[in-house]
């Protein structure tokens, strides 16, 4: 599978409050595995220009309704919120993981 990199980008990383100017990002298998400046060409790598773009790895929808299902498969709407939480977190942790 090809690696794939995003050049010259600004990129919001998420750890720092600081825009990353003119980085890398180094795509393997679907996971972005390097985030830096001046990555060498390696010759099969799919190379995106990203100047001029800012880039927001790992973004992510992260809207879902996890409980909803808890109260349609339990049709009783006066279980306490904790309890369908604690059902739910199997399934949280298992979406979290991929």
């Amino acid at each position: 599978m090809p690696v794939t990199v995003i050049r010259n980008a600004l990129a919001f990383d998420g750890w720092s409050e600081d825009l990353l100017d003119g980085v890398d990002i180094v795509v393997e298998k679907g996971r972005i595995v390097e985030i830096a400046p001046g990555r060498a060409a390696i010759e099969g790598d799919v190379e995106i220009d990203a100047r001029g773009h800012t880039v927001l790895p790992g973004l992510i929808d992260a809207h879902v309704h996890l409980l909803a299902v808890n109260l349609v498969a339990s049709r009783n709407h006066d279980s306490p919120l904790t309890l369908l939480v604690a059902e739910a977190l199997p399934r949280i942790r298992a979406m979290l993981d991929r």
